[in-house]
């Protein structure tokens, strides 16, 4: 077992804050939460973990008031260290804003995923693997898929909760090491993105433009995904409802070809059925609107348009195999750099006239200047 303070009354969480506020640039606090996130579109915090100071600390947002706390937290000096943490700033930002009005995110935001990989180490590897490789800890993952909103939690979910910062500030020593170079201007940019794209609010009229396939669709039915995507966005947030408990995602594009009128079309859709019990109606209603309105058959192309040009295909891999080329010649991973959806963003900021996201930041230094696509000749819907 792991000891930790358990933070459950505002005077303790009251001296924890202005613990926080304590650290300095030189310090190190860990992060992490434990949510829930099923039937919902904004995570329910069930718990807030925290390590820093050789202390360890959990704090329950269902007994005390974490605006008491988040303030301290989000504005500290110290590194902010979490893993796979884009969905834990993003919880904890969210709570900031609604419970105290103030939208703070860490100066100093540090993803330790993403660090290694700066590192050379394996893409999307997890926390438990690096520990048990770095630090020769193997690490119990038994109650991932707890109830985290139960109470009281068993020891074995304290313990847990607790392991998931005990060794974060180790890891990020051992990352950061000498004996371990890595490009950290590189990495701190990286991080000012990953801030910047966690705290941007949502957009309901370009949702329509990730949805996966929508690069096939017409530009009439590219309208119809359009106007049902950012339907079902703001229903979503304004019931606090789960996306794809409102319309499937897999069944938007499949919607806006067939234009169904009945639940029994939605369902023939790829719509979930319990969707269409609950939401079938609203949907059907969202149809009849589109199609009286004038469409608008000029909007932005979707981020994938170019993922379907056959013809491209080739170019592709030899961009791709270049990319790999240069991070490997730099000792970072190759999917740092995104894959083949930024290959297609690629080819779709220069199709718009604009800088793609290879071309900019610290990308752009490892890759330096990329020969524009070849786009003649190249009929898109």
């Amino acid at each position: 077992m792991h000891p930790a303070h358990y933070i459950a009354d505002n005077a303790a969480a009251r001296k924890l804050a202005a613990e926080l506020t304590a650290l300095t640039a030189a310090d190190a606090v860990a992060v992490d939460t434990e949510f829930i996130r099923v039937r919902e579109y904004y995570p329910k915090l069930a718990l807030l973990q925290l390590h820093f100071n050789g202390a360890i600390y959990l704090i329950d947002p269902l007994a005390c008031d974490l605006s008491l706390v988040l303030p301290s937290l989000l504005s500290t000096k110290a590194a902010f260290l979490v893993f796979a943490g884009t969905e834990d700033l993003q919880i904890l930002n969210q709570q900031c804003i609604f419970l105290t009005g103030q939208d703070l995110i860490p100066a100093h935001y540090v993803d330790l995923q993403i660090l290694a990989s700066f590192a050379g180490h394996s893409y999307g590897r997890g926390l438990y693997t690096l520990v048990k490789d770095l630090c020769g800890i193997e690490l119990n993952k038994e109650q991932t898929l707890s109830d985290w909103l139960q109470r009281p939690l068993t020891p074995e979910q304290l313990n847990y909760a607790a392991l998931d910062v005990a060794y974060l500030p180790v890891l990020y020593q051992a990352l950061t090491s000498p004996a371990a170079p890595l490009p950290l201007h590189w990495f701190e940019l990286e991080m000012a993105e990953s801030c910047a794209r966690i705290t941007a609010p949502p957009e309901p009229e370009t949702a329509y433009r990730a949805v996966a396939g929508a690069g096939l669709l017409n530009p009439q039915q590219r309208f119809v995904l359009q106007q049902l995507c950012a339907r079902r966005l703001r229903l979503a947030m304004e019931k606090d409802e789960a996306l794809n408990r409102v319309i499937t995602t897999k069944s938007l594009c499949e919607i806006a070809r067939r234009l169904p009128q009945t639940p029994e079309g939605l369902a023939g859709c790829g719509m979930k059925w319990a969707g269409v019990r609950e939401y079938g109606g609203t949907v059907l209603s969202w149809l009849d609107q589109i199609k009286t309105m004038p469409p608008k058959l000029d909007l932005p192309l979707p981020m994938d348009t170019f993922a379907h040009v056959r013809s491209l295909q080739d170019a592709y891999r030899r961009l791709r195999r270049q990319i790999e080329k240069k991070a490997e010649a730099a000792g970072i991973m190759p999917q740092l750099l995104g894959g083949k959806r930024m290959i297609c963003d690629f080819y779709l900021s220069h199709y718009e006239g604009r800088e793609g996201w290879l071309e900019r930041s610290w990308r752009r230094e490892l890759l330096g200047p990329l020969p524009p696509p070849e786009l003649k000749g190249i009929h898109l819907a």
